[in-house]
């Protein structure tokens, strides 16, 4: 039988951050859109701008 390679750090890692950081972005939105602007900007921007680098290491 084959044995199945162990992923990596750095792939376990990116792994536990998307769906880490995917609700942050969403309650972002959802904050702006019922409560104020400014947590788009504060909350749901940087967690966008994290999720763009997270795909493009």
């Amino acid at each position: 039988m084959r044995k199945h390679r162990r992923p990596s750090r750095r792939a376990c890692g990116a792994c536990w951050r998307v769906p880490a950081n995917a609700p942050v972005g969403f309650a972002g939105v959802y904050g702006a859109a019922t409560v104020s602007r400014r947590i788009l900007y504060v909350q749901a921007a940087p967690a966008a701008v994290a999720l763009i680098l997270l795909f493009l290491a």
